[in-house]
């Protein structure tokens, strides 16, 4: 049609003018042999003439003999048999594309490989997007630089560690993040450090070794050790020096010192490879990982969050960017520091004896992208939440939230003991996530946390 051989002028044309020596008009233009006065290789070598002097009345031209082909011109070289894919005369999707949008009907002619389909990568429910992905391989590169691995394990077992670690660093680190944001961020103060083996359920209080819990309990006693032979081994340049005249002077190192997030790293290393000592030291970290970190720590209220849902189209970004009004307005007055989020939680009246401000203090720094050096001063708090980690904790308090969670949800029963709160069904990690539940759950939340934002006025008659 008039369109396609205009698409092959205009291609034939862009790639003469692109020569810098020669014009368009100095093109050497051959004679086109008997029979292709009006063939579609003429169109080709034809600039000169206009498009309504283009027509394809002619058949196609017959293939030229084989002792014609070393003297042919790169245009009058003929097309190859059918058993050999054809080639096309013209570079992969410069007329192509053209043709087919001039005429819906115009098909690719056989051997013509059109320009390649890429498609997008599909983004998982639990994806952790580029950006924390890169943070997180940068601070536990960081991580194993500054952990004493000679004193965790063997020498030889060091490289198997270190893929371990890295294999599990997420897990290691969302259990860190739990405990230093109730703590004192960016630090684990040494007492907590006890609660986190008392939480994980890996403490024995009974005093006696019982044979089938022999090699998965930890002492208290043992848990003590490897707190202080980790910071032992950190004590910084400007730790004092204990005095003596004989052997190498060692570091002095207050025992209530909080710990890093290398030294909390270490300790968890530590007492992995204890608690499984019946394992090779690699298999002990990542069974650790998955039976105890996420088994018995990283539970609701403070699960893994779907953080793909909001990295790709769907009805969970869909609900955000409806609310985004409200979200931004509450980013403005409660997304800068953690005392500022605890009162987003208060206002939508979220704390009972289930849901503490501990744990909305664990879901402030959870949300947070990993830094590789965050210890800018003791207090810790010195940057807020940026929009899209806010977006995160709004998304993880809108998962635990119910619409009768205002009311008080641990209630003594008749034997003393406490009720605890029923959780609304929470997204378990690795499956698939309901989005449209999310996404309504969401809803509601940001749809009560907009009234409670309003300001109510009650003016007083005179």
């Amino acid at each position: 049609t008039l369109a396609i051989q205009g698409a092959c002028y205009r291609w034939v044309a862009q790639n003469a003018a692109a020569n810098e020596h020669l014009e368009p008009e100095e093109i050497d233009i051959p004679e086109p042999a008997q029979g292709e006065e009006h063939s579609e290789v003429i169109l080709c070598r034809a600039p000169h003439l206009d498009a309504k002097d283009w027509q394809v009345a002619a058949p196609r031209p017959k293939p030229m003999r084989r002792h014609d082909e070393e003297s042919a011109t790169p245009w009058e070289k003929p097309k190859p048999s059918p058993a050999t894919p054809e080639k096309s005369i013209f570079p992969e999707g410069c007329w192509i594309e053209e043709a087919r949008k001039a005429n819906v009907k115009f098909q690719i002619p056989e051997g013509v490989s059109g320009p390649e389909q890429v498609t997008p990568e599909e983004i998982d429910d639990w994806s952790q997007g580029p950006a924390r992905i890169q943070a997180l391989s940068e601070c536990c590169e960081e991580d194993v630089k500054i952990i004493y691995l000679k004193d965790v394990c063997h020498v030889d077992d060091e490289e198997a560690v270190k893929e371990a670690l890295r294999s599990k660093y997420d897990l290691y680190y969302e259990c860190y993040a739990l405990f230093a944001g109730r703590s004192q961020w960016p630090f684990v103060r040494y007492v907590d450090m006890f609660s986190v083996f008392e939480e994980a359920k890996v403490v024995d209080r009974s005093g006696r070794r019982l044979a089938r819990m022999e090699k998965r309990r930890l002492h208290m006693q043992d848990i003590h050790v490897m707190i202080t032979q980790t910071l032992a081994n950190h004590g910084g340049d400007d730790a004092p020096e204990a005095e003596g005249d004989r052997g190498p002077k060692k570091k002095i190192v207050p025992e209530g010192n909080p710990l890093t997030r290398p030294q909390f790293c270490e300790v968890m290393l530590r007492a992995a490879i204890s608690w499984g000592d019946d394992l090779s030291a690699s298999a002990a970290i990542r069974l650790f990982a998955d039976e105890i970190v996420a088994g018995h720590l990283l539970q609701p209220p403070l699960a893994p969050f779907p953080r793909g849902l909001a990295l790709r189209p769907g009805d969970y970004n869909d609900a955000l960017q409806n609310s985004s009004r409200t979200l931004k307005e509450a980013w403005e007055r409660f997304g800068y520091s953690s005392v500022a989020f605890q009162r987003l939680a208060q206002l939508v009246r979220l704390c009972d004896r289930s849901f503490t401000a501990k744990h909305v203090a664990s879901i402030y720094t959870l949300a947070k992208v990993p830094v590789v050096d965050d210890r800018v001063s003791t207090a810790g708090d010195t940057r807020g939440l940026s929009y899209s980690e806010f977006l995160e904790a709004v998304g993880r308090l809108a998962m635990v939230w119910s619409r009768s969670s205002w009311m008080p949800a641990c209630c003594p029963q008749e034997d003393g003991s406490m009720r605890g709160r029923r959780w609304p069904p929470q997204p378990q990690a690795g499956v698939p996530v309901k989005e449209r539940v999310l996404a309504q759950r969401l809803q509601a939340f940001v749809q009560r946390l907009a009234e409670r934002m309003r300001p109510s006025v009650k003016g007083r008659l005179a």
